[in-house]
């Protein structure tokens, strides 16, 4: 996100990057919500004729069946789709029963533990189970089995704390896929368009500039000139691998800072993925551990323009052996 507004300031101007912060500002304070989905809510009933549900209970030191006349199972799928990664939330679930057994499965994608709490079901409600979730990545799921010996009714109460501006909404099946464009290819287009509009406008000056020297006098020779003048320019790109998903953008452009023709050139790669990555950009000051959402920066002056070149960049999860990928930089 950060690399966005970056590039969106640097090739539109102030203004366009602060209306870039406050379409991200809005968008972060609106109300969100993760699916919970009821994929079975329904009584156990043996099909087979001669066929009953028993348990073995012990009375005395002797062990006995009774028969189970009313057993549902609740199973129940907890995905997150919202936009932001969730940690440290606690769900509740209560219900209409007190002689009940649940189970929770690790998340799908992220594998921490579920940590149970401590929890009481509010009345008319008689049994409720509370877990902590250390971490559950946006598109991440958890499942949830629950069994209940003569429950009142199928109904339920789900509860999420612990997460700002997010709610979790019941579903009955799975949710409708919805078609996003992401972070990388929402960044390509703003800088696309910013781009094509820098250089439109660099090449309506320079015509009209070539129109009035032609007219007026002779163009000074480019060993007299004072400042650089060509239009900024910047590579930049997704790359994945070790377990890490990076946005790398490297970017050049004439600044007279310095109080002298100079070129300011800055590397910047953002963490999109899930995992802290330790990133090393060859000639820099060492390797850095980007977290997820986060981003290492980079930058140097140059007193001429610095070359397109290839570069090796490595990077990895702690762990895993490190990923080499050349990439188009300064």
């Amino acid at each position: 996100m950060e690399i966005l507004k970056l590039i969106v300031a640097f090739l539109s101007g102030g203004l366009a990057g602060s209306l870039v912060n406050e379409f991200f500002k809005r968008r972060a304070s609106r109300l969100q919500s993760i699916s919970l989905i009821e994929r079975v809510n329904r009584k156990v009933q043996p099909e087979l004729r001669g066929i009953t549900l028993a348990r073995v209970t012990t009375e005395g030191g002797d062990r006995r069946l009774g028969e189970v006349a009313n057993l549902r199972e609740y199973q129940l799928t907890l995905r997150n789709t919202s936009k932001v990664h969730l940690k440290d939330v606690e769900v509740q679930f209560e219900f209409p029963a007190s002689d009940m057994e649940a189970w929770a499965s690790r998340p799908a994608r992220s594998q921490t533990a579920l940590v149970p709490v401590s929890a009481e079901a509010a009345p008319p409600l008689r049994r409720a189970f509370r877990w902590r979730v250390p971490h559950l990545p946006v598109r991440d799921s958890i499942e949830f089995t629950f069994q209940a010996i003569d429950a009142e009714s199928g109904e339920f109460v789900v509860t999420l704390y612990g997460a700002e501006n997010v709610v979790i909404n019941r579903l009955t099946r799975e949710p409708e896929a919805v078609i996003e464009i992401g972070l990388p290819k929402l960044a390509a287009l703003f800088a696309a368009g910013a781009l094509a509009l820098g250089l439109s406008q660099v090449a309506a000056e320079r015509i009209f500039g070539l129109i009035r020297g032609s007219a007026s006098k002779p163009e000074m020779p480019a060993a007299q000139s004072a400042t650089p003048t060509p239009e900024p320019a910047s590579f930049g790109g997704k790359i994945t691998g070790s377990g890490c998903e990076l946005l790398v953008l490297s970017e050049t452009y004439p600044s007279n800072e310095w109080k002298i023709a100079v070129w300011q050139v800055n590397y910047k790669v953002l963490n999109i993925g899930n995992e802290t990555c330790t990133v090393d950009w060859p000639g820099r000051d060492g390797p850095r551990q980007v977290k997820p959402g986060l981003d290492a920066l980079w930058g140097r002056v140059s007193t001429v323009k610095p070359p397109r070149i290839k570069s090796t960049l490595s990077f990895f999860v702690k762990g895993k052996a490190p990923t080499n990928a050349e990439i188009d930089s300064f």
